[in-house]
């Protein structure tokens, strides 16, 4: 089998893969854009910020910072523990985009909207609208078909 050979299978495969990522990044898009419309008719229970931090992610190529809040809630006498804070991308290159998300909350008592009919959804701001699909996912979407092409151009390149 021919260099050309194994690169374009290679090329092929990753294509795969990226397809299907951005597929299930497609599904969970879908999902935040639903409940984040539905979510303006959710119910409240009072609620508890247990801690609220921003996680770094650092390397030599890049930052990313993610906000983090951990609260529990009460509905029908059932305990839950929540985290998401709104049904958009809470991931940011700067720290003080983070940080801003994060300002409005302190550790103690809030108010949390959850699904009446899966309790275990919950969410701190409802006014924030995901968006229908995320950069990321076109960006993955637009990437996929590249490389396949790339990996049939490979193939077809003699030995």
């Amino acid at each position: 089998m021919s260099a050309n050979m194994v690169f374009g299978l290679f090329c092929i495969v990753i294509a795969l893969v990226v397809a299907g990522m951005a597929w299930r990044m497609l599904q969970a898009d879908k999902e935040n854009a639903r409940l984040s419309a539905l979510s303006g008719e959710w119910p409240t229970a009072p609620g508890q910020i247990l801690s609220i931090r921003i996680e770094d992610r650092i390397t030599d190529e890049s930052s990313s910072y993610e906000p983090k809040i951990e609260y529990t809630y009460r509905v029908a006498d059932q305990d839950y523990t929540g985290t998401r804070i709104a049904f958009k991308h809470v991931v940011f290159a700067l720290k003080k985009t983070a940080q801003a998300v994060i300002a409005p909350y302190s550790v103690g008592p809030t108010i949390v909207a959850y699904e009446p009919a899966a309790p275990q959804n919950s969410v701190l701001d409802r006014t924030a609208r995901a968006p229908r699909v995320s950069f990321w996912t076109v960006f993955l979407f637009l990437i996929a078909p590249f490389v396949a092409i790339a990996g049939v151009v490979m193939l077809s390149l003699p030995a």
